[in-house]
């Protein structure tokens, strides 16, 4: 698989937008992530606080799995391919991630690859509904054009397509 601008920019968009869908706040979306000696692999990045009041542990750690699923997820759906997100290095880390963080609540390795790839199934299937997928499309288009964008223009992409979504 290889990378090419747009399909990044859709990747970084499914967790921008899943992350405000969830309730986290994003604070910055971009193509020109600051660690790349660190993570080489990543080509783009999304800044995302977690608000902890009212939400259980349990609940926070699903949230950021989902998140961390979601950029694979709308990746998937833009080049219209599906594909084990465990077998494309670019989305390492993003499956590293989910994989660390769900094994706080499942600690058996088939059961939490089992629920991961779930997961993966039922994101595809949201963020194939309209107002989900032209949100993602919108805030796509977005960093394709300016490169980053800062967390309330992806909030105020969000809520024209979906509504407030916290």
């Amino acid at each position: 698989m290889t990378d090419d601008i747009s399909s990044i920019a859709y990747h970084e968009a499914g967790h921008a937008v899943i992350a405000v869908i969830l309730g986290g706040e994003v604070l910055s979306l971009t193509l020109e992530p600051d660690d790349v000696e660190t993570l080489p692999e990543r080509a783009g990045e999304v800044s995302i606080r977690w608000h902890h009041r009212g939400v259980s542990k349990r609940e926070l750690i699903q949230r950021e799995v989902i998140t961390c699923l979601a950029g694979p997820a709308a990746e998937m759906i833009y080049r219209g391919e599906e594909v084990d997100p465990q077998s494309v290095a670019e989305w390492r880390y993003d499956w590293e991630i989910a994989w660390q963080l769900s094994g706080l609540l499942i600690k058996a390795p088939q059961p939490r690859t089992q629920i991961l790839e779930g997961l993966l199934a039922e994101l595809c299937r949201m963020l194939q509904r309209d107002a989900c997928w032209q949100a993602i499309a919108e805030t796509a288009d977005q960093l394709e054009a300016h490169e980053t964008l800062d967390g309330d223009e992806v909030h105020q992409i969000v809520a024209r397509w979906i509504g407030e979504a916290t």
